[in-house]
């Protein structure tokens, strides 16, 4: 019995998860007019996706209806639009229903942010019980199923918004690759390949997420065993992302953080194993690590001066309380916590008690109308 409470934990986490995403918002979402998405971004993708149905497999970048009267470019990765589009034609063809139906497509995009966010347990779980053993998975797990805020909005019944797929591409990244670390032999790198396709799914999904193979590569530097699965998951993740570039906006970014993480932690795994083999202590390695990063960024600085530049001028633009800048060009997340509206770290806790609050109220008036009904 004791070697089942951990899947049982993990079990009754999804169940959590599954319950409060979709429970309160059911009726609202599947109504008697057809299905309802949630918010604007919702009706983008699903209107994208639509399109991406009806021309499969080619996905148009191109939305004629954003921005009034001359449309504007879809600035979103493709990976969460054919997330949606391939399920939903896979299901029509098991159905032998021929293409999907518009209503079957709109069921795939309503149900699938909601159950992204029931399986997170799943790797929070085994990430958080290799770091401090099975107990702290498990509450870990369950914490992550019930937490309130912007992730229990984003991966709702009928948020068709890529915000799930990206938290979910975006942890088991994390979480294949810390396995992968700890694993041997040749599962160690089947371990690092799935890793590189779990930041292909993110990078594909999230295109300002230019930081994670950065974050790689300095992990690779304070711990240069990370180095050579950390290059693998790289590399790995340039292959499928080389078919999707075209459709990915901002595509010089992505590929200059790929190629900068890559010159990084490649010479980062051929000075870990040949100081593995000579017996080099730990300071000497560590300094051969940080003068082979240093000559691959100087490498990289030199060979693409330009769009480094470019990209320090757009990551300025984006900092809080810049002189001139507009609300939108500015992300929060880039913003001190201590200084966010209103409250600072309280805010945190206000957050949580509004989504807490608006739940609970949406539940009740949902109970009252079927009661009354």
């Amino acid at each position: 019995m004791r070697k089942l409470l951990p899947a049982i934990g993990v079990s009754i986490s999804i169940l959590l998860a599954f319950g409060f995403r979709v429970l309160p918002a059911y009726h609202a979402v599947f109504a008697a007019h057809g299905i309802s998405f949630e918010e604007p971004d919702a009706w983008f993708h699903m209107r994208n996706i639509h399109n991406l149905v009806a021309h499969f497999p080619r996905r148009s970048g191109f939305d004629p209806y954003g921005i009034y009267p001359g449309g504007q470019n879809i600035g979103t990765g493709p990976f969460w639009d054919y997330s949606v589009g391939s399920i939903a034609w896979i299901s029509s063809w098991i159905r032998g229903a021929g293409s999907p139906s518009d209503y079957l497509t709109d069921e795939v995009g309503a149900w699938l942010p909601a159950i992204l966010g029931a399986l997170l347990p799943i790797p929070v779980f085994l990430l958080a019980r290799r770091l401090f053993g099975a107990g702290a998975g498990m509450l870990s797990a369950v914490w992550v199923a019930i937490i309130p805020g912007t992730f229990l909005w984003v991966g709702h019944i009928g948020m068709a918004d890529h915000h799930a797929v990206e938290i979910f591409a975006g942890f088991l990244t994390l979480a294949v690759l810390c396995a992968a670390a700890e694993t041997q032999g040749h599962w160690r790198w089947i371990a690092a390949a799935l890793a590189g396709v779990a930041l292909a799914s993110y990078m594909a999904t999230q295109v300002s997420g230019v930081y994670v193979p950065a974050i790689l590569a300095v992990a690779a530097v304070l711990s240069p065993a990370l180095a050579s699965v950390s290059a693998v998951a790289i590399v790995t993740a340039c292959l499928p992302l080389l078919t999707a570039g075209l459709a990915i906006w901002w595509p010089e970014y992505m590929w200059l953080s790929l190629i900068a993480g890559l010159a990084i932690t490649a010479p980062l795994a051929l000075l870990n194993r040949i100081g593995g083999k000579r017996n080099w202590s730990r300071g000497t390695l560590c300094g051969a690590a940080l003068g082979a990063a240093l000559i691959g960024i100087g490498c990289v600085a030199l060979l693409q001066p330009a769009k480094i530049q470019a990209l320090i001028r757009l990551l300025q633009t984006y900092r809080p309380a810049r002189p001139g800048a507009v609300a939108l060009s500015q992300a929060v997340e880039m913003q001190p916590l201590w200084l966010a509206a209103p409250g600072g770290v309280l805010s945190l806790f206000g957050s949580a008690l509004n989504v807490c609050g608006s739940n609970a109220l949406f539940l009740f008036e949902t109970v009252n109308a079927e009661s009354a009904s």
